[in-house]
């Protein structure tokens, strides 16, 4: 499997990507988690055309939430040049854990996306117990001196009624008041702003993995007809 750089955004953006059998077929993005030399999934399906950017930027460059580094928030520039790059459709699916669940999120929503899986996703940043108990270090540099609430906070990107359906996952006993802070706080804002989502809490613990890719991608398959919501139940 190939891996390719696009200059974008004035940085330089490594990914990899596998085209479909028919290359008019949905575009699966998949966005890694948060880890020292990250590595692209090595994914490939005959019925997905597969985007696995890689973020090697951030502390460490171990990540900077597929965001940006001291308040330039260049990779939300970058993300859409790196679709148009490999890709002319418009159906396109994101998906992530973790680290790549906040990045799923916050492009998937962007990017007006067919749909999102997010699991273990980060959605709320500085603040969070999760970022006081030892992920602030990387969170505050994505910042720089002002904090923008509406990366920080991921319900802030949230428009009310928007087409965008979202599939959550979550781990019940996963990092302290990460299942409350991250995953069902999310899922409340949006049965409040009446957008179209799933989710799934598991039993145990840790933060981890809930579906492989493969699982993900037929997720997406086999609720493609309930992904796009009904125009009168959205104005109901």
């Amino acid at each position: 499997m190939s891996e390719y750089t696009l200059e974008a955004a004035g940085r330089n953006i490594r990914y990899r990507y596998t085209p479909a059998a028919d290359e008019t077929a949905p575009l699966l993005v998949i966005f890694h988690g948060h880890a020292r030399n990250p590595r692209a999934s090595k994914f490939r399906h005959a019925n997905w055309n597969v985007l696995c950017p890689i973020d090697d930027f951030g502390v460490d460059q171990a990540g900077s939430w597929f965001l940006g580094e001291g308040g330039d928030f260049f990779w939300l520039d970058a993300m859409p040049q790196l679709i148009s790059n490999v890709y002319e459709g418009k159906e396109v699916y994101f998906c992530g854990s973790s680290m790549g669940g906040y990045a799923a999120i916050l492009h998937g929503t962007l990017q007006n996306a067919t749909a999102v899986y997010a699991n273990i996703a980060q959605t709320w940043l500085l603040g969070s117990t999760y970022s006081e108990r030892g992920m602030k270090r990387f969170f505050s540099p994505i910042f720089g001196n002002i904090v923008d609430d509406r990366y920080n906070d991921l319900t802030n990107i949230i428009d009310p009624g928007q087409d965008t359906s979202y599939i959550l996952s979550g781990i019940r006993w996963d990092k302290p008041d990460y299942i409350q802070q991250q995953t069902l706080r999310f899922a409340s804002h949006l049965a409040n702003a009446n957008v179209n989502f799933s989710l799934e809490v598991r039993f145990g613990s840790g933060h981890g993995l809930t579906h492989s890719i493969s699982e993900i991608a037929e997720i997406f398959t086999q609720g493609r007809s309930a992904l796009r919501i009904p125009q009168h139940l959205k104005e109901g």
